[in-house]
């Protein structure tokens, strides 16, 4: 679900400015009495409504199925998920569309996405982390732990991660919900770390609170960054 939602989100929407961009048709779009801003939101808010329809549809089916099979549900954990899925969605239509409105050709896009794909929601967890955190031990040799948990946090995908597992109550972790249930068993030898397991209290910057900080962050700077390029840009250029 996590995989599905982050990278469809951003795949659905990589494409949104730069291919009117190629065909000329958003030179007609400028010519209309929208604003540039405008142009952008609605590309978010389109397709951000599309992928929230279909979520709304997955999480209704799932919990009249699971009101079937076990009588209960939890209504509200339910909503909250649902809500935090959207938002989730939101976020990687907001990072598809500032790649495509500050990207020259659809070719370009696509490279910088297929980047983005493969370093956060895909490599982020295991390697590129623990790359990143050799990398700052070097430059500051007491980078300990609590380091480590925030870096693994950058990644919008771990971040609703450490959200999901807050709303089940699993436990304030990077992995899926899932694994850390499986974790939590009697005998189970695993590397995965809570971070009620590592600290006698949780820092500050590894709190679910700080996580929805960034996630929001994610979402607002580089649609923010993009539209600042994006007003620049003289369309009638054929250099641009």
């Amino acid at each position: 679900m996590v995989a599905l939602v982050g990278i469809g989100s951003v795949l659905l929407s990589f494409r949104s400015v730069v291919h009117e961009r190629e065909t000329g048709t958003l030179k007609t779009h400028l010519g209309l009495p929208h604003s540039r801003g405008e142009i952008l939101l609605g590309k978010v808010v389109g397709r951000a409504g599309a992928i929230a329809l279909v979520i709304g549809c997955v999480f209704l089916v799932g919990t009249g199925i699971g009101w079937y099979e076990y009588g209960n549900a939890d209504i509200v954990g339910l909503l909250a998920t649902g809500l935090l899925t959207v938002v989730y969605a939101l976020v990687g239509v907001s990072l598809g569309t500032a790649i495509s409105a500050v990207s020259q050709s659809e070719r370009t896009a696509t490279a910088i996405t297929v980047g983005y794909i493969m370093c956060f929601p895909i490599f982020w967890d295991g390697a590129i982390s623990l790359w990143v955190f050799h990398r700052i031990q070097t430059v500051f040799p007491s980078a300990g732990t609590e380091i480590y948990f925030v870096i693994k946090r950058l990644s919008p995908s771990n971040i609703y991660n450490v959200l999901t597992n807050t709303i089940t109550g699993v436990g304030n972790s990077t992995a899926p919900w899932m694994h850390v249930i499986f974790a939590k068993q009697p005998g189970v030898e695993t590397n995965l770390q809570l971070v009620s397991q590592t600290f006698s209290e949780t820092p500050l910057l590894l709190t679910p609170g700080t996580s929805l900080i960034v996630l929001c962050v994610w979402g607002v700077i580089p649609l923010g960054l993009a539209y600042s390029w994006f007003q620049r840009i003289d369309f009638g250029s054929t250099s641009q």
